[in-house]
């Protein structure tokens, strides 16, 4: 089945995610817990995935009248909570399918320890759920055949993870391949929830709580949409705007996988895979140079975040 040339496009430019299919997909029956969940007033989107046809897409809470989903082994569903009386029961309602979109308003008035269990619960399933489709298409990736579906795939990776042919590493399909295994793979969770605790302050930095921006973000183009910093002497760029955390976190994959400056970060990440070893936030955390102007003091702080909260109990699930 071919993709319209309009879905394709908005993939490409980041608004929808591909849908990529092999054959139709068989139907499966959703259970009546789940559909309680998806007529719930507080949902606000369902992303429906398919990890053989790499199929997945967002859909409106309201749209859902069907009690059957497209094939599917994972459901995700984002709320809405303006407070943490609402976030704590409907995380526990959905268990390990749902999040926030939003960090609640009111997380800074929790005791410390609690309220880094809550973040960190919110964060967690958002970086397992994006890594779960990095980790679809890679393995997509490693049985590609000559196929049309197959070098179409090809094809969109190579543009949704930055890749063109005048860059130095490409040449042959081998090398596209090469390069794009580099770039097609996890961010460890506990890099993702220790960052993110950092750069946005445990979600009540401005930018987290205007903008959902949780990684300090930057967009350059003044169509997009984003946030100047107070005080800013230049507004060569602002802080991005998103509609919900969960494409904060994906932003930010797409980012440590696609930009120059952490070629290090993925270097490392590729030495691990070559010794079979695990991905490990604490040690991609030493291809963080460039990702402040602390450099090495950034770099000691985001590890002793992982160290100290023993995120790496997160890394793999």
């Amino acid at each position: 089945m071919r993709i319209p040339f309009l879905i394709f496009a908005l993939w490409v430019i980041g608004y929808i995610q591909p849908c990529i299919a092999a054959s139709p997909a068989s139907e499966t029956t959703v259970s009546s817990k789940q559909i309680q969940l998806l007529e719930h007033e507080r949902l606000g989107a369902v992303w429906v995935v398919d990890s053989g046809t790499l199929r997945y897409r967002v859909l409106a809470a309201d749209s859902l009248t069907s009690t059957s989903l497209e094939s599917a082994d994972r459901l995700f569903v984002h709320m809405l909570a303006d407070s943490v009386a609402e976030a704590e029961p409907l995380l526990q309602e959905v268990g390990g399918t749902g999040s926030l979109s939003a960090v609640p308003a009111d997380i800074d008035s929790l005791p410390v320890k609690k309220k880094k269990a809550l973040f960190f619960s919110i964060l967690e399933s958002i970086a397992r759920f994006h890594n779960q489709i990095i980790m679809d298409r890679r393995q997509r990736l490693f049985s590609l055949q000559d196929s049309a579906s197959d070098r179409l795939f090809l094809q969109a990776m190579a543009e949704h993870y930055a890749l063109d042919r005048t860059d130095g590493a490409l040449g042959t399909r081998a090398d596209s391949l090469r390069e794009l295994l580099r770039r097609v793979d996890v961010i460890p969770s506990s890099l993702v929830l220790a960052q993110g605790a950092i750069e946005s302050g445990w979600g009540t930095s401005r930018f987290a709580r205007q903008g959902n921006n949780l990684y300090g973000q930057r967009v350059w183009r003044s169509d997009l949409r984003g946030m100047t910093a107070a005080g800013a002497q230049s507004s060569r760029f602002r802080l991005a705007i998103y509609d919900n955390i969960g494409a904060s976190v994906r932003s930010y994959m797409r980012n440590l996988n696609t930009h120059p400056s952490y070629e290090e970060l993925r270097s490392l990440r590729a030495q691990a895979r070559a010794q079979e070893g695990p991905i490990s936030g604490y040690a991609l955390a030493d291809g963080l140079r460039s990702y402040s102007t602390r450099g090495e003091e950034y770099i000691a702080d985001v590890q002793r975040m992982i160290r100290t909260n023993v995120l790496e109990e997160f890394d793999g699930q």
